[in-house]
């Protein structure tokens, strides 16, 4: 299991880079194979970034691993290009629930899809790096990001293993403007003074994963993610907590 990002689902996008396992080079599975799996994860996730607002979901999702690249797994679908067996890149299409302003009262749902590119480079068999570059976040969905982690993994017995991640999320201007910046008029609604926003660092993240096999079918995964904002978005006076977490549980039946 990895979080690579997220992220990512729930309002913190890296839940996905925490439950989901990233997809493998295609190098080493047979032409016309295919490795899927089916799994329901259940999440309590602030309901926007820097938000004190919670919620708690279950949500369905399917993993699927083909011999010519593609993948599918909670949060993304993807293409590996890549014929290296440690270095992984290509089109990358990621979703999430909508992100929201904590000053934003609605409670309509909705998702955010974001396209980009994805590399994954594994160092050793127990530490990957990942990055992906995305366009469509933000709360007008016009934000460019970068996101960049490594998964560090350690075998706790036949059945068991413990990965940590550590991460950081670089923003556009118009994704730090468009979820944390408070225009003239933004201000008299919402009783705040008008805050100005830098594109740079948004927030430091942290994953811990814990992987159960319980048999050849069923696996199970628990952990935690926790977000620190940074820069123009830990300072927003729309930001309640800087330091946000998402706690998830996840059973998987490996067709």
């Amino acid at each position: 299991m990895n979080p690579g990002h997220l992220k990512s689902l729930g309002a913190a996008a890296l839940i996905l880079a925490a439950v989901s396992a990233r997809a493998d080079n295609n190098m080493g599975m047979p032409d016309g194979s295919q490795d899927i799996s089916f799994a329901i994860t259940a999440f309590d996730t602030p309901r926007s970034e820097g938000g004190k607002r919670r919620q708690v979901a279950a949500l369905p999702s399917f993993t699927g691993r083909w011999s010519n690249g593609i993948f599918a797994q909670l949060g993304e679908v993807g293409l590996d290009l890549s014929e290296d067996p440690v270095l992984d890149w290509g089109p990358l299409l990621s979703y999430d629930l909508r992100q929201r302003r904590t000053d934003d009262v609605s409670d309509k749902g909705g998702l955010d899809i974001e396209g980009g590119g994805f590399v994954h480079y594994m160092w050793a068999s127990t530490i990957h790096f990942n990055s992906a570059l995305l366009y469509g976040g933000g709360a007008r969905r016009s934000g460019i990001k970068v996101v960049a982690d490594v998964d560090f993994a350690l075998p706790l017995g036949p059945h068991t293993a413990f990965s940590v991640s550590p991460g950081v999320e670089f923003v556009n201007a118009s994704y730090m403007k468009s979820s944390f910046g408070i225009t003239p008029a933004q201000a008299a609604n919402d009783g705040l003074s008008p805050y100005g926003t830098h594109p740079g660092l948004k927030n430091l993240f942290l994953n811990a994963d814990l992987h159960w096999q319980l048999s050849n079918k069923w696996t199970m995964n628990s952990g935690v993610n926790t977000t620190r904002l940074m820069g123009s978005a830990g300072h927003s006076p729309l930001t309640e907590q800087r330091t946000s977490v998402t706690e998830y549980v996840q059973l998987s039946y490996h067709y």
